[in-house]
């Protein structure tokens, strides 16, 4: 999980600048239909019993396309809406889906695996690409869709784009460093679920899954929330808020190690996650011009999993060495 987010760390911040060069639209639905086509080879290469290293390299590179995707879906965003409020709502109700999606996900996939076997699982990720290639064809921006003309720049200094608009940018530099110490906390959270589920919920790594699920209800709850405050315009306010729900729910476990705390704090930390993204989203959005936006929410997505990566990498090592709750302190 680590190495995957790194490659996806160091992959992200040069990819991105394809957005910025070319139509947003184009961009994602290229992305979708390589992912599609992918999705599509690793299932075969699963109904032939191929070797676990080559599936794993097409889920991977998979993965890679990604980092592509969500930058340019980002900075294509403001062309979709009129008015600040919009913007803010929009963001919200992505993250409250995406909350939606990895609450009901695991879900399909297993009663999938369970009733028909694991290439309906293949299948239905083909389908979903697909889908999502389909829908974002149709989808007209209200303002332009191309930044401006490609190949007016060296490409290690278009790549490198967004790294100076934040150096330059100290409001950006302070937000991004919350947010960034929020995917610390992430990152060893995802570790400490499987010894909460094994030490405190004492059923086992399966019940790392109803952690998830627990998670995945506190985030559509913010994402909800988030688009409520929508109209307040208190984007930086809110960011201190979700940053804080990723960290004193997690002293409830400390004091009190029990069920109920974990369950507790685990939706706390759901909720805050989306008060984090949408308004951290919405504020970069808002201050970095559209001919550099990609390549900015490149480098941040660089950095989230980075630091996710840290904090899943750091983790164990806490753990063995100071134990679950030193850890969590």
């Amino acid at each position: 999980f680590a190495v995957r987010l790194v490659l996806m760390a160091l992959l992200a911040p040069m990819a991105s600048s394809v957005a910025d060069h070319f139509p947003r639209k184009t961009v994602l639905v290229v992305s979708d239909l390589v992912r599609a086509v992918l999705i599509a080879g690793a299932g075969l290469l699963v109904l032939r019993d191929a070797p676990a290293l080559a599936i794993i390299v097409l889920s991977t590179v998979t993965g890679l396309i990604g980092c592509v995707s969500r930058p340019a879906q980002l900075a294509w965003m403001p062309s979709l809406t009129n008015e600040p409020e919009e913007l803010t709502a929009a963001n919200g109700a992505y993250s409250t889906t995406k909350g939606l999606a990895f609450l009901v996900g695991p879900t399909i996939g297993a009663v999938l695996v369970a009733t028909t076997g694991i290439a309906a699982v293949f299948a239905l990720n083909v389908v979903s690409f697909l889908v999502s290639a389909t829908v974002l064809a149709g989808i007209r921006a209200v303002t332009g869709d191309l930044p401006r003309e490609p190949g007016r720049h060296g490409a290690l200094r278009e790549m490198t784009g967004g790294f100076r608009e934040i150096a330059g940018n100290g409001d950006l530099l302070l937000v991004a460093g919350m947010v960034c110490a929020q995917n610390v906390v992430h990152g060893t959270t995802i570790v400490l679920g499987v010894t909460w589920a094994v030490e405190i919920l004492e059923r086992g790594p399966e019940a790392v899954g109803v952690i998830d699920t627990v998670f995945g209800a506190g985030a559509i709850a913010g994402g909800v929330l988030a688009i409520a405050r929508a109209g307040r315009n208190r984007l930086a306010s809110d960011i201190a808020v979700g940053t804080v729900l990723w960290s004193v729910p997690l002293l409830l476990i400390v004091l009190w190690p029990s069920p109920a705390t974990v369950f507790a704090a685990t939706l706390l930390m759901g909720v805050g996650k989306p008060l984090v993204d949408v308004n951290f989203t919405t504020l970069v959005q808002r201050i970095v011009a559209t001919t550099s936006l990609a390549r900015v929410f490149g480098v941040f997505q660089g950095a989230w999993y980075s630091t996710m990566a840290l904090g899943a990498l750091v983790a164990p090592l806490l753990i063995d060495g100071l134990g679950s709750r030193w850890t969590l302190t």
